[in-house]
């Protein structure tokens, strides 16, 4: 038991305890590059947050951003800046530069197949000649028609958003809003139970309402809809839990009238919870809460192994107490033998949709039984 505590110490210390959903799903070991890729295209999709400030009138709207992303600001460990800068897109430039003679909009395609040569020479020539202004993204000699400044732009007209005095515009509902672009820190899909996301934004927009009367803020994202949905199944499973913890409690003090089973019963259930969260660790690389908590349900069958000798044993004198235990020993071993096996097929069984000796979770998942 003391070297179990003292894991214990450990292992809670080292925060090995893993609460991404994400981390339950089944990692291709033939193909690491193709599972890495795939994740990292989930958690771009999945962290982007984004905030729109609005105001009756520019300034107002202005000032209001600008009280929002400071208070943000006080909330880095949740949220970092995704600025919607210049320099972003200059990476997204020079990422698809590569291909930009196959990045074509429809418009284009359909004159580059019926133009003649006469109309490529004089669009070249306006190219060449024309005053400056306008998207540049090269020299004359590797785009002289210019389509790939054309193909950014139609990129541009998908969105509404507009640069203005350094920030991203738009205007709608009678209102001149600000965009402001952030990325969740760390897994959307935590299932920790608490809310620093919408804590951050209830502050945040405290700060707007404060600096500007009458402003509005909107938030959007993946991340918003997890935390919320994990903040809801943690009070519904805190509730069910509890409630039915203290029913338990209670039906065992009527029946018993001591609390010595009680105690004796939760003291087992706890070792027995920490010496398999000790080996589960051991194993794995580290423990995924849903783990922690399927476990913990099934370990919860073991206290019935307590009641039956305390139910034996009441209104007996305590020396016949070994005489009690010899004669349920029988049948609690049996008992215990097919839960064992039971548990035991659960656990080789493989996760659905992957084959058994291709796919294994990061985290341990199922539970050893």
């Amino acid at each position: 038991m003391l070297a179990v505590v003292l894991h214990q110490v450990q292992f809670w210390r080292a925060a090995r305890l893993d609460t991404d959903v994400l981390a339950l799903l089944p990692v291709d070991e033939q193909a690491p590059a193709v599972t890495a890729a795939t994740r990292a295209l989930a958690e771009q999709a999945t962290r982007p947050v984004v905030v729109l400030v609005g105001a009756a009138d520019w300034p107002a709207a202005q000032r209001a951003a600008k009280a929002v992303s400071a208070s943000l600001d006080g909330a880095r460990d949740v949220l970092e800046p995704g600025a919607f800068d210049g320099s972003r897109f200059d990476a997204a430039v020079e990422f698809y530069r590569p291909w930009r003679d196959r990045l074509l909009t429809a418009d284009q395609r359909d004159w580059l197949a019926h133009a003649g040569a006469d109309e490529f020479g004089a669009t070249a020539l306006m190219q060449l000649y024309q005053p400056g202004g306008g998207l540049h993204l090269g020299d004359w000699r590797s785009d002289p028609l210019g389509l790939w400044p054309a193909w950014w732009t139609a990129r541009a007209a998908e969105t509404r958003a507009r640069p203005r005095d350094g920030l991203m515009w738009l205007e709608g509902e009678g209102r001149q809003w600000v965009l402001l672009g952030y990325q969740r820190r760390g897994s959307a899909f935590a299932v920790g139970g608490d809310t620093p996301l919408a804590d951050a934004l209830d502050a945040a927009r405290a700060a707007a309402a404060q600096a500007a009367p009458g402003s509005r803020l909107l938030a959007a994202g993946v991340p918003l809809h997890a935390e919320a949905a994990a903040a809801r199944a943690s009070f519904e499973i805190n509730t069910i839990g509890y409630g039915s913890l203290a029913a338990v409690l209670l039906l065992v003090w009527l029946t018993f009238r001591s609390l010595r089973p009680i105690v004796l019963v939760g003291l087992s259930l706890l070792i027995g919870c920490a010496v398999a969260l000790s080996v589960t660790a051991l194993l794995f690389e580290r423990v995924h809460l849903l783990t922690l908590v399927f476990g913990a349900s099934l370990v919860g069958v073991a206290e019935d192994y307590g009641f039956h000798y305390f139910a034996a044993r009441q209104g007996r004198p305590a020396e016949a107490r070994w005489g009690i235990l010899g004669g349920l020993l029988p049948g609690l071993a049996l008992a215990l033998l097919t839960s064992t096996l039971a548990y035991l097929a659960l656990g080789l069984a493989p996760f659905p949709g992957c084959a058994r000796w291709r796919c294994s979770p990061r985290s341990a998942w199922p539970p050893p039984s």
